[in-house]
């Protein structure tokens, strides 16, 4: 499958409600894409579990309260 454009970029720009101009900029073990004023990272179930990845987006939110702007 390609994951830089065409049918899967789409698909995350639909499921994502994200704007023209998505682009592949990591492609490992994780897919990092540059959605302009954000980064969109998708990693597979096989390589981070559920609460790897709830410990992760707490972490993330706390480093968002914590931040100035």
């Amino acid at each position: 499958m390609d994951y830089g454009d065409g049918q899967f970029v789409e698909a995350l720009r639909g499921v994502f409600g994200l704007e023209e101009g998505v682009r592949l900029i990591r492609s490992n073990t994780n897919l990092v894409y540059d959605c302009g004023e954000m980064v969109l990272r998708l990693t597979p179930n096989e390589y981070r579990g559920r609460d790897e990845v709830l410990r992760e987006l707490g972490w993330l939110g706390y480093v968002g309260r914590h931040t100035e702007d």
